[in-house]
């Protein structure tokens, strides 16, 4: 199954002033983590953050096969309830849950493995060899780093704990 876009659904709910907020992130991410693999799904990504007036709690979840549109519906009522049960948010938030798309984030080595041999699409925090964007073949897969053969027939290796971001390169397929 190839999902094409990010699929979302909104629930508002509000909750009491019961934590801190540094612990509140690692909470809501334990609470969303249980609620996705007991109903067979993993959390890819998560964001808690203030947009405009309301906070969005955005949870994206998917599946070895991929998660469809009634999955994610059904997940934000199991995330949605199991949040509303702890009762510690403080204040009202909109829970989306959604599938990652086509451009999911990789971001752990397992994320890199299910891609190998894939062109992968990386930036770095800091520049190796003098750049911050590479494109190519994802080639190697290490506990701690990656390596990306270029198209000049050059392989990048870079550690893990460089990289902001790095997506599955999609549009060559195109």
């Amino acid at each position: 199954m190839i999902n094409l876009g990010p699929l979302f659904f909104v629930r508002r709910t509000k909750g009491s002033d019961k934590m801190a907020k540094d612990s509140l992130q690692d909470r809501v991410k334990d609470i969303v983590c249980a609620a996705l693999r007991d109903n067979g799904a993993e959390l890819v990504d998560m964001t808690h953050r203030k947009e405009g007036k309301r906070k969005v709690l955005r949870v994206l979840a998917d599946k070895e096969a991929g998660i469809t549109v009634e999955e994610c519906a059904r997940m934000n009522e199991i995330i949605g309830e199991a949040l509303d049960k702890e009762d510690f948010m403080d204040e009202y938030y909109i829970l989306e849950v959604s599938s990652p798309g086509l451009d999911r984030p990789l971001k752990t080595k397992a994320d890199f493995l299910r891609i190998k041999g894939k062109r992968v699409r990386v930036h770095t925090y800091e520049p190796i060899d003098g750049r911050r964007e590479f494109a190519g073949i994802l080639e190697a897969v290490e506990d701690d780093s990656i390596g990306v053969y270029e198209e000049n027939a050059k392989l990048i290796k870079m550690p893990l704990s460089k990289i902001s971001k790095a997506t599955f390169d999609y549009k060559s397929l195109i």
